[in-house]
């Protein structure tokens, strides 16, 4: 048996079925200008308090 692929399909295939299609170019980049409107709706009211703790606090000068 062969590894190769079955292109006998692709032998016969009517390019003249494809349609023409314009493709537009996509940034992922954010934009020079940040959008202000999503802040200004934020509700801070929502947020829930935390506590913060130190977990790997540093050394004091009596230890060295």
């Amino acid at each position: 048996m062969s590894n190769k692929p079955d292109r006998s399909e692709v032998k016969s295939f009517d390019v003249s079925k494809l349609k023409h299609i314009e493709t537009t170019e996509k940034n992922p980049l954010p934009s020079d200008k940040p959008n202000i409107s999503e802040v200004t709706k934020f509700d801070k009211s929502k947020l829930k308090h935390t506590e913060t703790s130190e977990k790997n606090p540093l050394p004091t000068k009596e230890s060295k």
